[in-house]
Formats: structure tokens, sequence, C-alpha cells
């Protein structure tokens, strides 16, 4: 498989790069970068299952093949690895027990296969790129439930809130928010090292807002 276009997208954003796509190069920056480095790049081995899974259980699943570290001969999954199964709600990462031939052995705590084949993906780079894209979505979303009652905007750039008092429970809640804050930064900082590009969020600050790419 390969990171989707979306999340793509969701990472230039948190890395402060603008969202726009291939042709806008004439009118406003487009970097390639991600559309042809990072995605194509950035991709764990897969494979498909087609057997239905009873969630709770551990059982053998029938691989339709095993697949190759890229570029190699070697199978990218054996006794041991960590695979991430299906998508949406029922996603679920299992660690093969057993594997004889196409067959693996999981426990798995989803059900799946209910609607056909399923992707196997097994746990690399891709993997890593999603589990923090997740967890800014999650710093996103508890940012939305405590943004100080009484704020103004302190950094357009970030659209950072601040409390006009610092007592009492908005206090707390300022606190909340600024630790939110920074664990998104850190999270954004994450991504970069795990694509291989700066969060240009921090050089922008320290350049007073503008940055050029050559």
């Amino acid at each position: 498989m390969a990171l989707r276009p979306e999340e793509v997208l969701r990472i230039k954003f948190q890395l402060g790069v603008s969202v726009t796509l291939i042709g806008a190069e004439p009118y406003i920056t487009y970097l390639a970068v991600f559309d042809r480095a990072i995605q194509p790049y950035i991709i764990d081995p897969s494979t498909t299952s087609t057997t239905p899974v009873v969630a709770g259980a551990t059982q053998s699943i029938a691989l339709a093949a095993v697949p190759l570290v890229a570029g190699t001969t070697n199978p990218a999954i054996v006794v041991g690895s960590f695979a991430t199964v299906d998508v949406g709600p029922a996603q679920e990462v299992v660690q093969v027990q057993i594997l004889t031939g196409t067959t693996a052995w999981a426990t798995f705590a989803n059900a799946h296969g209910a609607n056909g084949a399923y992707p196997v993906v097994m746990a690399g780079g891709e993997q890593v790129v999603r589990e923090i894209l997740a967890r800014i979505a999650l710093i996103e979303s508890l940012l939305g439930s405590v943004a100080p009652v009484s704020a103004g905007v302190q950094e357009a750039d970030e659209a950072k809130l601040y409390p006009s008092s610092t007592t009492g429970s908005r206090r707390g809640s300022r606190d909340t928010h600024e630790s939110l804050i920074q664990q998104r930064e850190a999270a954004r900082n994450d991504l970069g090292e795990a694509v291989g590009f700066p969060n240009l969020r921090n050089l922008k600050r320290a350049a007073g807002g503008r940055v050029e790419l050559y």
C-alpha cells in the first residue's frame, strides 16, 4: 500500500506547507517532494486476506501472498512480525504467532472479512506516519473542547488562544490548552522527522513568518 492522497495533504498542512496540488506552480509555491518522494517511497509491504475472523479469537488467516521487503527477495512477514489488519473502525495491529506458507496465526480483537477481502499491511514507515497523524488528530479534537472561554488571538499563525484571566478554572483551561499546543508541536516535529521534511511552522516563527525553499 502507500500513503493515501488525503494523508499526504494532512502531512503538508501539519508541517506548514500549502495544500495546493500539481498545476499550482505558476501561482503559488508547490513542493513536489510530497507527491514525488514521500508518497511513493513510504510504502509498507502488504497483502490481503478473505478469511473471516471472529473477534477475540486466536485463529489462522490465509494470505493472498507473503509480501517481500522492497527491492529484495526476503519475506516481509515472519513469526513475530506486526501487521495492521483491515481499515476503518475494525482496523487493528496484530502480531504473527505462527507462519506456515501463506497461513498466518494471530490473536484478533476485532472481526474481519464480513464484507470480503481486507488488507494486511506490515507495520513500518506507513504505520509510523499514520500513528503520528492519529496522535495529532486526537490532540486537535481535545483542543476544541478545552479552549479557554475568554480568549484572544496570541499568534495568528497557530491561532493560539489565551485566557484574559489567570485565576480559577480559566487558569486550568489555559494550562491544559497550552500543554496540548506543545504536544501538537512535538507531534508535528515527530512527523517531520518521520517523512524527512522539516516542520516549517518552526522555521516561519523563527524567521518572522516567511520561509523560502530552494
